[in-house]
């Protein structure tokens, strides 16, 4: 589910971008539905008691929704810094995956006293509310825009550009006149 919503999320951003959308507001609307919609999901896991049928259907939601941060916060690497879209994705990946370590602490910290549906309930209302704090903070200070230092302009390929714009503009063409 998650590869399937992910293709039609970025065919939706491809189309928006075709239409004029800018590019940060395309990736901070893909990026919340990609955040909200889990963080809704998991809230509701949190609450519905023990139905595991619900609670399986609920899960598989939240892992599709997801899909609309493929092209959201992590498509934004690349709008931003194409030249250094890996180094910048290894960074935040590195951060991302910390949680691997941190969340199954936390998860046999709060289920330590037993597997009871409240401990449970205490783990997905956290996991929703991490969803909807990191979807904050990527609407307040992410922007997907191409940043000045987001190309590695090489000095000499650089000036050989602007020597060749030069012999071809018309209005800065001396044997021309």
């Amino acid at each position: 589910m998650l590869s399937t919503v992910s293709i039609f999320a970025s065919i939706l951003a491809d189309h928006l971008r075709k239409k004029g959308i800018r590019i940060s507001m395309i990736r901070k609307t893909l990026n919340t539905i990609g955040f909200i919609g889990p963080a809704i999901c998991l809230a509701i896991v949190a609450f519905v008691g023990c139905k595991p049928v619900v609670i399986v259907a609920l899960l598989c939601l939240a892992l599709g929704l997801n899909g609309f941060a493929f092209s959201g916060f992590i498509a934004t690497h690349v709008d931003m810094s194409p030249d250094f879209a890996g180094t910048l994705y290894g960074f935040t990946n590195f951060f991302a995956n910390c949680n691997g370590f941190i969340v199954p602490a936390f998860v046999g910290w709060i289920i330590h006293d037993g597997q009871t549906v409240k401990n449970w309930a205490i783990v997905f209302v956290t996991s929703s509310v991490v969803f909807v704090i990191t979807s904050m903070i990527y609407n307040i200070f992410a922007s997907a825009e191409l940043q000045p230092w987001g190309i590695h302009q090489d000095e000499e390929k650089s000036n050989k550009k602007e020597d060749e714009l030069a012999k071809n503009d018309p209005y800065t063409d001396t044997s021309k006149l």
